[in-house]
């Protein structure tokens, strides 16, 4: 049971609020760059932290049991940097959430949505398919699991520091 969780790319707090609410007593805070977006997430979760910080600078935080990256890294242009900055700051373990690509794409076309961009969401500068965010993820942390819920894929991972001192 995580004491301190920190969610990076919040977005209007919704998993924030959740986490909050899954971890009764843990420190939990939300974090996005976006000004905008966080005084969002303070007006729909008012009872609940949150912060103007980019995954980049995160480590300005201090260290987290448990780092929630949901539905950032397609967003990213230098994921590698933001895995190195998350893997530093967790002493426990990550969860990271990626539209699981082409499999994305292809229901946004289905259902009418992106045509112009071949059915690619507003923003999303990668593309992951499951094998490629858990190689990704990999390079940094151990794989502790991997879910595929359509259309999406889910990984838990453990910081390798967090691992050895178990061991």
């Amino acid at each position: 049971k995580p004491k301190t969780i920190l969610e990076v790319g919040c977005g209007e707090g919704h998993v924030t609020d959740k986490l909050a609410r899954f971890f009764p007593g843990a420190r939990v805070l939300g974090t996005d760059f976006s000004t905008a977006i966080i005084d969002i997430a303070k007006r729909e979760h008012p009872d609940r932290e949150f912060e103007v910080c980019s995954v980049y600078e995160a480590a300005r935080l201090g260290t987290w049991d448990l780092v929630v990256a949901c539905e950032v890294f397609e967003h990213l242009d230098d994921p590698a940097k933001a895995l190195e900055v998350v893997s530093t700051i967790s002493t426990g373990h990550v969860l990271v959430t990626v539209p699981r690509e082409p499999l994305w794409r292809a229901l946004n076309m289905l259902r009418g949505q992106y045509w112009s961009a071949w059915g690619n969401t507003d923003g999303h500068v990668q593309h992951w398919s499951r094998g490629a965010m858990v190689k990704f993820v990999s390079t940094r942390l151990d794989v502790v699991d991997t879910r595929s819920p359509l259309p999406w894929t889910q990984v838990l991972a453990r910081s390798r520091s967090a691992a050895g001192a178990r061991a």
